[in-house]
């Protein structure tokens, strides 16, 4: 479509609190409090500006927008991709990031680390909720701003992340199972119970998966042999 924006950057994973395992949402909502954190920080940059390639030490980070709105973290053997919450926006050389009409700036980005540092998904909404009413107090947050934040976690927290990875894994562990773990495949979603794989013919580039999801682009279809 005409209003797609695609943003990239060539980062350091620590940057990002990136550490190459996505297991629960917890883990999305930190990288997406890095992320955010690093966009309060960084000048716009399009996706074709950077180079093809990019170092084994670093990530690439892609932020794309469409009708879907996504994150693409790539690196040498996987990308990771889920949906990215919030409104983008651009003027004078800076984005702003919004959450219903709330900007999401660098100090929201503190009080959000501090809360979700602290807590795992074993947590229940109404006790993390709880503890940030404690951390809301001791940092003598306005009332206003308070309802804010507890509207916020309440999204972060509930929100459907559209996890996906792209993996060409070589590993042993899918030796002599290539049928049941094939070389390039697709993980969908992330905890045991939900997750399952789509196998790949080929290994195929980070482009091709945002063609896979773009819902404006051609539908990709599943060929399957007939039985």
């Amino acid at each position: 479509g005409q209003g797609v924006k695609t943003y990239g950057f060539d980062i350091n994973p620590s940057v990002i609190y990136y550490n190459s395992s996505i297991r629960d949402k917890f883990t999305i909502i930190k990288l997406l409090i890095g992320i955010s954190n690093f966009l309060n920080m960084s000048k716009p940059q399009l996706l074709s500006e950077l180079s093809k390639d990019f170092s084994s030490e670093k990530i690439r980070l892609i932020i794309y927008i469409d009708k879907m709105s996504r994150i693409f973290i790539e690196e040498k053997e996987k990308i990771h991709t889920f949906f990215f919450p919030f409104k983008l926006r651009v003027d004078n050389n800076k984005y702003t990031l919004f959450s219903n009409d709330a900007e999401i700036s660098n100090v929201t980005c503190s009080v959000m680390s501090a809360i979700f540092n602290n807590f795992s998904d074993e947590e229940s909404l109404e006790f993390i909720l709880e503890q940030y009413w404690d951390v809301a107090d001791d940092l003598g947050l306005p009332k206003e701003e308070e309802k804010v934040y507890s509207k916020l976690i309440t999204y972060l927290l509930t929100f459907e992340s559209g996890y996906l990875r792209l993996d060409h894994d070589e590993s042993e562990r899918g030796r002599g199972k290539r049928e049941v773990h094939p070389i390039d495949h697709i993980d969908c979603n992330y905890t045991d119970g939900a997750s399952f794989k789509l196998g790949l013919s080929s290994s195929i580039a980070c482009s091709d998966l945002i063609d896979i999801l773009d819902i404006n682009t051609p539908c990709t279809c599943l060929s399957l042999p007939r039985k």
